[in-house]
């Protein structure tokens, strides 16, 4: 995002490389999500309006003359996720393939090391305090009160402290964007870590998504290998071929969101290979709660496709299924695998495992659809 201010009176001595570290620094203490952060700013002397073409005739930005004027700096304008969509869409259509990730930067990447190893035995021999990250995410806060349903101490590693987890959560803000993950954690004790932090974003690319999904999770793994703490690592199904032992080539893959997800989950197995202990769980397409439908996020995909469906009153013909699985099961047997795995005491674990975590009875598009209508009629 950029911003632009029109200056027809001096009002500051600040320059213009100082008031964007000022409107950044307030937007991270804001806790606002990165396309929220302004990137960039233009100070202007004259108005932008239609005579001088900074503007169309409908008041919008007029983004040929911004770029033209303002070059690369601009491009900020038009960066958003739905303005990549349409970019991405027009040049699928055109046959042309648009990058998505550096070949030196993915292969840098795929063969980064731990840098230490930990023991595969925990240092407890009955995991009682968990530290969680994404704790106000849509998996993450059903990790937590699942956790807390076992009796369990939860110490949630958040932006900002959030009136919505329960009040027997320990909040220490902080970031696994930012060196040492935004936090002094040396005084905070917990047993293992659950790590279900990440930024998805199906329309950003892996350059863009790599800080916090890839190198966020690479502080994670230090941090266990440190404390010889159990990780607990949230991937995505995504990145499977067949079996929990497989991996999906990156070659075939066009999403950046999948690419960071696979990165950082072969780092994981690197890790368990050093003598790390843990559990990596792949799910499948996670929404709602089963009983209470909440939260309903409008930009959401099983949202929107619902939602879509409902107001065309059709649905797609082709028989694929709508991989949807209510958050709460998930969370539900992520916890149970977890704690049957490594929680039980006088028992040695299992240097490491994968699951995959779906619904294996996922409806058909069809089936959804006359689902929706017949939600619809009894309401």
């Amino acid at each position: 995002m950029v911003a632009a201010a029109c200056v027809q009176r001096p009002w500051s001595k600040l320059s213009r490389t100082e008031l964007l570290s000022l409107m950044q620094e307030a937007a991270s203490q804001k806790g606002l999500a990165k396309h929220e952060v302004v990137s960039d700013i233009f100070l202007e002397t004259t108005p932008w309006t239609v005579a001088n073409g900074g503007l169309l005739e409908n008041q919008k930005l007029n983004r040929r003359v911004l770029m033209e004027r303002y070059g690369e700096r601009s491009t900020g304008t038009s960066s958003d996720s739905l303005a990549l969509v349409r970019r991405r869409a027009e040049a699928l259509r055109r046959g042309v393939q648009l990058p998505l990730v550096s070949q030196e930067l993915w292969e840098a990447d795929l063969a980064a090391q731990p840098v230490a190893q930990g023991s595969s035995v925990p240092h407890s021999s009955s995991l009682q305090r968990f530290l969680v990250t994404g704790g106000t995410g849509l998996l993450g806060g059903e990790l937590i009160r699942e956790l807390l349903a076992q009796g369990k101490h939860v110490v949630a590693l958040v932006r900002k402290k959030s009136p919505s987890l329960p009040s027997s959560v320990e909040q220490i803000c902080g970031n696994i964007s930012k060196v040492n993950l935004g936090a002094d954690l040396s005084n905070v004790a917990f047993d293992a870590v659950w790590h279900s932090a990440a930024e998805v974003n199906w329309a950003l690319s892996y350059e863009e998504l790599r800080l916090c999904n890839v190198v966020g999770t690479w502080q994670i793994v230090q941090l266990c290998a440190e404390r010889g703490a159990p990780l607990f690592f949230i991937s995505t199904i995504s990145v499977a071929e067949q079996s929990e032992s497989s991996f999906k080539s990156p070659e075939v893959l066009s999403n950046g969101y999948v690419l960071s997800k696979l990165a950082a989950e072969r780092y994981v197995h690197r890790a368990f290979a050093c003598g790390v202990a843990g559990v990596i769980f792949r799910p499948g397409m996670l929404w709602a709660h089963s009983s209470t439908g909440l939260p309903v996020w409008p930009n959401f995909f099983p949202t929107r496709f619902l939602t879509a469906c409902a107001r065309l009153r059709c649905a797609p013909s082709a028989p694929f299924k709508c991989d949807i699985t209510p958050v709460d099961h998930a969370a539900q047997v992520m916890v149970k695998l977890a704690l049957a795995v490594h929680g039980a005491r006088g028992e040695s674990p299992p240097p490491w495992r994968v699951f995959h975590v779906f619904n294996p009875k996922s409806p058909s598009s069809l089936a959804t659809k006359m689902s929706v209508d017949s939600a619809e009629r009894v309401r």
